[in-house]
């Protein structure tokens, strides 16, 4: 009696790796960044199950290094490696604790919160098309002739420095879903499909078959 009841918190984190290389670097690479996630998590993860003013940056602050760590990774297999010299990846995560959701974004790999019935984006692509459209400079001839789409500005693997990671911070509400996604799903399916199949309230793993599926029927190269 003396004793407060007890009480049970969690913390869930998602995370979506994309190699970029076609040669079998880019499987390496993702394969290597989620497990090097995994690994540092664990060994060194300072996990906030409440989240509050005093510990909102904290949880940033991980996030940064944790990238940075996993930069540091694909760096060092790649070059241990000539055969995977230019290995990279996109790395998307997620981390809720409670209404809590930080999203963590490199590359093209995307984050979605479905509410409502609407699917709003929460990640921006990291690529060469993007930029373009953000800061509505021309196309010099040159990129023209380029799949735009998928020319990465920042990636995991890319640069020495490690990549400029953004990290955002939402409030979740009830009935709330949250879906992690290559680009392999969303170049040929839409967000309007998405959104219908989310609508549905079946459970996830039925809905993520039902959205491999519909990518699988629309002669997904990826």
């Amino acid at each position: 009696a003396d004793l407060p009841p007890p009480f049970e918190e969690d913390a869930y984190a998602m995370l979506v790796a994309d190699g970029l290389d076609e040669e079998g670097g880019g499987a390496r690479a993702s394969r290597l960044a989620l497990s090097t996630v995994a690994h540092l998590a664990i060994r060194y993860g300072k996990w906030n199950v409440r989240i509050g003013p005093d510990n909102i940056a904290e949880v940033v602050e991980q996030s940064e290094w944790l990238y940075r760590e996993v930069n540091n990774a694909v760096r060092d297999a790649s070059r241990a490696d000539i055969r995977l010299a230019d290995m990279a990846a996109s790395l998307t995560a997620v981390y809720i604790a409670g209404a809590d959701l930080f999203y963590m974004h490199v590359g093209h790999s995307r984050a979605y919160l479905f509410r409502n019935g609407v699917l709003i984006p929460l990640t921006t692509d990291h690529t060469l098309e993007q930029l373009r459209r953000d800061t509505h400079k021309p196309t010099l001839l040159e990129q023209s002739k380029r799949d735009q789409a998928h020319v990465l500005i920042e990636t995991i693997g890319g640069s020495p420095s490690g990549p400029d990671v953004t990290i955002e911070h939402v409030q979740l509400w009830t009935g709330d879903r949250v879906i992690l996604c290559t680009n392999g799903l969303t170049d040929v399916v839409s967000d309007d499909t998405i959104a219908d199949v989310l609508a549905s309230q079946r459970r996830p793993a039925e809905d993520c078959q039902r959205l491999v599926d519909l990518a699988l029927a629309a002669d997904a190269s990826d």
